[in-house]
């Protein structure tokens, strides 16, 4: 909406590094969409952090602002690689996740089967099972608490195991 309010050139890019930088920390927090993700691929050339650092404060020198913005951004330059990784080995998971399901319906002989996953995984997934002429349902929780975001990324980085202490195994 703020991009039609624009008047200026200046202003148009005001917005767009706005909202870039708004989904760039979505993207750091590992809390993307993938319609999002699908958007910053498509705009890579715009989550240039140095250039926003440029513009932003030629803008505060042009309107006497006493307070820059800090040059330094490599930090966010250079953990880019690592998190388009991520989400792409999420997006890899997606077929696992379909290949998987189908093998055991398959071995097991049965019609009816339950996988569990969410979050980033859901519209895929539906689009997949979709394509694969596989009904589905959804079942979501009401989310009333909060997430605990430390919690959240131990079990990303370390992994998860139930009160007995074994860890499920991963394919």
């Amino acid at each position: 909406m703020g991009q039609t309010l624009a008047v200026t050139d200046d202003q148009r890019r005001l917005f767009s590094i706005a909202r870039n930088l708004e989904l760039l920390v979505e993207f750091i927090s590992l809390k993307l969409s993938p319609d999002d993700y699908d958007y910053y691929l498509r705009n890579k050339g715009d989550f240039d952090a140095a250039s926003w650092v440029r513009f932003l404060n030629e803008q505060c020198a042009r309107f006497k602002l006493p307070q820059g913005v800090p040059q330094n951004v490599q930090i966010i330059e250079d953990i880019k690689p690592s998190l388009e990784s991520f989400y792409n080995i999420a997006r890899k998971r997606d077929d696992i996740f379909l290949n998987n399901t189908k093998i055991y319906m398959d071995a097991e002989g049965v019609k009816i089967a339950v996988l569990i996953a969410g979050g980033f995984h859901t519209p895929n997934l539906l689009k997949l099972f979709r394509d694969n002429n596989i009904s589905y349902v959804v079942v979501a929780p009401k989310v009333v608490n909060p997430t605990d975001e430390k919690l959240y990324h131990k079990i990303l980085t370390e992994g998860w195991a139930p009160a007995g202490g074994e860890t499920p195994a991963m394919e």
